[in-house]
């Protein structure tokens, strides 16, 4: 006698069915490879063109977010000033949204200059990012350091015509470069922090529109400070 072969062959159904997972499956593993591709792929950042408009628009929303103390939004506000107009990749980009953010949430709970360092080493990693994406040959820790000086000096009360030095001066580090369109820049944006701080939680949408017309104007000086060298001395005390 013969054994019999009991086994069952699978039904046309059945072998379908996981045709088609098997289909599901390497088009799910193709479309995560494509999204981590497009999202870590290296990419170029453009430091020295961009839109100011929309710079200023975006720049705007990151000010009201910092006031309100909203580092989720801050950090998408960023994200998108980064993506958008740096060009820097999605990965790129939130980490440099979320250094910036994570750096100003710890600066705004400190109380003292001591307290305060502690922000340095995120600043320091949100430089060394945009160093790293954009290849430009700028000094982070200097850069880091300036951006934390004019922090602290606001806090101080300091005026803006004060803290308007290390702002231009942390400029000119990140675009090797110094001259009037830079210096009128940080002084306009330094002017709207003493309008801004002048009105404290009185703030009106017209209040803040007028804040993103005047930013405007001070991302159009930097895009043309940054794209000419017209070269002057750079803010006494802080040089670049």
């Amino acid at each position: 006698m013969h054994a019999t072969d009991t086994r069952q062959e699978p039904s046309p159904s059945e072998s379908t069915r996981k045709r088609r997972w098997r289909r599901i499956v390497v088009a799910a593993v193709f479309a995560s490879v494509l999204c981590a591709a497009y999202a870590f792929w290296p990419r170029a950042a453009r430091l020295r063109s961009f839109d100011p408009d929309e710079v200023a628009r975006i720049d705007a929303q990151a000010w009201r977010h910092y006031y309100e103390k909203d580092y989720a939004r801050l950090t998408r506000d960023l994200y998108r000033l980064c993506r958008r107009q740096l060009g820097a990749s999605p990965a790129r980009s939130l980490q440099i949204g979320w250094q910036a953010a994570w750096a100003a949430r710890v600066f705004q709970k400190s109380k003292s200059r001591e307290q305060a360092r502690a922000a340095l080493p995120y600043l320091e990693k949100y430089y060394d990012i945009i160093r790293t994406v954009s290849g430009e040959p700028f000094a982070t820790d200097e850069a880091a350091r300036l951006e934390l000086e004019w922090w602290q000096q606001r806090r101080e009360n300091a005026g803006p015509e004060e803290y308007a030095r290390p702002m231009a001066a942390c400029a000119a580090v990140l675009y090797g470069v110094f001259n009037d369109d830079i210096r009128q820049s940080a002084e306009i944006r330094a002017r709207m922090m003493a309008w801004r701080d002048a009105r404290g939680g009185a703030m009106t949408g017209d209040d803040w529109r007028h804040i993103e017309e005047e930013l405007r104007r001070a991302t159009r000086h930097l895009r043309a400070g940054v794209q000419t060298a017209r070269a002057v001395s750079p803010p006494r005390g802080e040089t670049p």
